[in-house]
C-alpha cells in the first residue's frame, strides 16, 4: 500500500467524518492541499518574514561594532535564519489533520453522497417521524446538498436539516 497523508488515517474514525467523506480521496490529495496551505501561510508571514530580516540586519550591526560580542550574535543571527527559513517555507506537515480536514468541509471533493444520505436516513429513523418515506426524502435531500453544494460544511449540514425536514413534511 502507498505512503498516504495521516489525515487519511484521521479521515478513517469509523464515525461520522469516514461516512461523509471518501478517505481514500482525502489521502490522495492531502498532500496538494498541505502544499497549498503552506504557500498560504508563506504569504501571511510577510510581516513577519520582514520584521525578521531586519532583526537579523541589526544583529550584524552590532556583531560589527561589538567584536568582543560577535559570537553571541553570531549565534542569535543563526537562530533568527532558521525563523526566516521557517517563515518562508512553511513545512505542509505542520499543518494538524483536523485543520487540512476543515478544508474537505468546504470544498465538494471527496465528498460521498451515499454516506451522507445514510447517516442523514439513519438519524431520522432514530426519531419520531413521519416514517421512512419522509426520512428518504430528508436523506435525499440533504445528501443531494452535501455533494453538490461548493461551501457547505458538515456542521452547516445539520442546521439545513431543519429547512428540509419542514419541507420534507408538506
Amino acid at each position: 500500500m502507498a505512503n498516504t497523508d495521516p489525515v487519511e488515517t484521521y479521515c478513517r474514525d469509523g464515525g461520522r467524518r469516514e461516512r461523509l467523506f471518501d478517505c481514500s480521496c482525502i489521502g490522495a490529495s492531502a498532500g496538494d492541499v498541505r502544499l497549498a496551505m503552506a504557500g498560504q501561510a508563506a504569504e501571511k508571514n510577510a510581516r513577519a518574514i520582514k520584521s525578521t530580516e531586519k532583526a537579523i540586519d541589526r544583529l550584524r550591526d552590532m556583531a560589527t561594532k561589538r567584536p568582543e560580542q560577535a559570537a553571541a550574535f553570531e549565534s542569535k543571527i543563526a537562530d533568527q535564519q532558521q525563523k526566516l527559513e521557517q517563515l518562508r517555507n512553511p513545512d505542509p506537515m505542520s499543518f494538524g489533520n483536523g485543520v487540512v480536514m476543515k478544508y474537505y468541509d468546504t470544498v465538494p471533493q471527496c465528498r460521498r453522497h451515499d454516506g451522507a444520505y445514510q447517516a442523514t436516513f439513519d438519524s431520522c429513523m432514530r426519531v419520531p417521524n413521519d416514517g421512512p418515506g419522509y426520512c428518504e426524502c430528508v436523506a435525499g435531500k440533504i445528501a443531494d446538498t452535501w455533494v453538490g453544494r461548493p461551501v457547505v460544511s458538515s456542521s452547516d449540514l445539520r442546521s439545513k436539516e431543519v429547512s428540509v425536514r419542514l419541507a420534507c413534511r408538506q
